[in-house]
């Protein structure tokens, strides 16, 4: 009967202990990142399948994404000279010759991405030819 009595001790500490259970702490999460912010338009680049003449109203078509601003900026290579646009989709009237096309876009965060792009803005009515008298022998149509 003494042999029975630690082994009865032992099996009774055994049951009688409870088991703790740990919980891992809840996973930090880092707050959700912004939506990408981009720069993206295209611009028509043919009116009546004859190229953009200078007259013409030049849609363009900006997917940019998650931008609250937006800051066209029209450079005209020949000079130099610069005309700006703040409107989402700007329909632009453009002077013949070489241009660049540079849209800004702002973030609600603050945080600013861009894209450009040239265009060839042909000369209207310059020699002979061409749909509707317009010319495109070269970049000023001469």
């Amino acid at each position: 009967m003494k042999k029975m009595i630690p082994l009865l001790l032992v099996s009774a500490i055994l049951f009688s202990c409870s088991k703790t259970a740990t919980v891992d702490p809840a996973p930090t999460t880092d707050p959700p990142a912004p939506p990408a912010l981009s720069a993206k338009f295209s611009i028509m680049n043919t009116i009546n399948n004859d190229g953009v003449k200078e007259g013409d109203d030049i849609p363009v078509d900006n997917q940019s994404a998650n931008a609250v601003s937006y800051q066209w900026e029209l450079k005209y290579l020949a000079t130099g000279n610069i005309t700006t646009y703040t409107d989402k989709k700007p329909v632009l009237n453009l002077g013949c010759g070489d241009w660049t096309v540079k849209l800004t876009v702002t973030g609600s965060n603050g945080a600013t991405a861009s894209s450009s792009a040239p265009l060839l803005v042909y000369c209207k009515g310059r020699n002979a030819g061409g749909k509707d008298n317009h010319t495109h022998t070269g970049h000023t149509g001469e």
